[in-house]
């Protein structure tokens, strides 16, 4: 378990960040290799560890680390019969999944990617995450100077983060945006599950006009319904599924064509086994895949690795981001644990991300990194 506080605290609809919060999980072989992972870690880092070392830990003992299928089914049966499926549980089920995939790809040579059955595609396009609320300066100014500055760094695309001030507020930060992007820049807007369904329909008439990319989480996510009543009619895509866990939570949002695009995070819903076929099963209800990517270098590059590898969601023959094609979310918030921990294994050039050919994730880990940040 991991925390760095942060000088300067950040802001979204859900409240105020005043550290970063990671969980990172380490398995070791008796041959001295180790693959990383990270579990998904908003709260209950102690928690999250020692559901890790104390029920995950001992299941694994033993097995061949290189048969992920059956580790993941073994892991997850264990909470099923207890009717843990979601939450805590499922974070550290990702965790170790991650660290299982990263470690396979170390025993035999091969980047993540290719055990997935290779690449769809080069590269993803990167989303510059970012615009959160800070305790000073104009709301709205910062806006302005925040996206001339992922412009400046090589963004082609941003989200904008609302749902914290008044409607009319956010919603004039969110045309600033799109004045500085310029109409051939990607905007999208996530709200943090702060709206009720006539709120989100409100805010998204506001904003019609600067071409909306996707609304990100307008509604709870344990409002079902209000999804299948929001979607279709605000003039532009919804996007959810980052709180959503495993193929089965995601069985009904299907079923209920709920979204337009998809979002496991693969540090909550399953890891890269389980998001592997969540996005199979979302491809086949014909909605776009976007996984979620949060934290650290480490669930960055699994959420790369997959992205590589996921289908577009037609067969178009030109194929673009947010429509046909995938893209990673990139934060850029103040996060130590991001800078520190592991130096990032991919560079962002000309707006788009590539993975190496290293084996595993292909990420190296400061341990004397983890030893400043470990909460003890």
């Amino acid at each position: 378990p991991l925390r760095a506080t942060l000088r300067n605290p950040t802001g979204n609809a859900l409240g105020w960040n005043r550290a970063r919060v990671a969980c990172l999980v380490e398995v070791v072989t008796d041959e001295g290799l180790s693959g990383w992972g990270e579990c998904g870690a908003a709260q209950g880092l102690e928690v999250l560890a020692a559901v890790v070392e104390k029920q995950l830990r001992p299941l694994l003992i033993g097995e061949d680390p290189t048969n992920t299928n059956r580790l993941w089914d073994k892991m997850f049966s264990m909470y099923e019969v207890g009717g843990r499926t979601s939450g805590i549980s499922l974070q550290a089920v990702s965790g170790v999944d991650i660290a299982l995939w990263d470690l396979r790809g170390k025993i035999t040579g091969k980047p993540v990617y290719e055990l997935l059955g290779g690449k769809v595609r080069d590269s993803v396009l990167g989303y510059a995450t970012g615009f959160y609320y800070l305790e000073t300066g104009d709301p709205v100014s910062l806006v302005e100077h925040e996206a001339h500055r992922h412009l400046e760094s090589g963004f082609r695309a941003i989200k904008v983060k609302i749902g914290g001030l008044p409607i009319k507020l956010d919603a004039r930060r969110v045309q600033v945006a799109r004045e500085v992007i310029g109409p051939d820049s990607l905007l999208m807007i996530d709200a943090n599950q702060a709206y009720t369904v006539a709120a989100a329909r409100d805010l998204a008439r506001r904003v019609a006009d600067y071409e909306i990319g996707w609304f990100e989480e307008p509604l709870p996510a344990s409002e079902l319904r209000g999804y299948v009543q929001l979607k279709g009619t605000i003039g532009m895509p919804v996007a959810t599924g980052e709180c959503v866990y495993t193929r089965f939570g995601y069985r009904e949002w299907c079923a209920q064509q709920a979204m337009d695009v998809a979002q496991p995070d693969l540090c909550n819903a399953g890891g890269i086994t389980e998001c592997a076929r969540i996005a199979s099963m979302v491809n086949a209800w014909g909605m776009l895949c976007v996984p979620h990517a949060w934290g650290t270098p480490v669930g960055l590059s699994a959420t790369l690795q997959l992205a590589l590898t996921l289908p577009a969601a037609t067969r178009a023959y030109a194929r673009f981001p947010l429509i046909q094609e995938p893209a990673l979310e990139c934060d850029q918030s103040a996060n130590p644990l991001r800078e520190e921990v592991a130096p990032m294994p991919f560079k962002l050039k000309d707006g788009v991300l590539t993975a190496g050919d290293a084996p595993g994730l292909g990420v190296d880990v400061d341990r004397s990194a983890l030893d400043r940040f470990l909460v003890r």
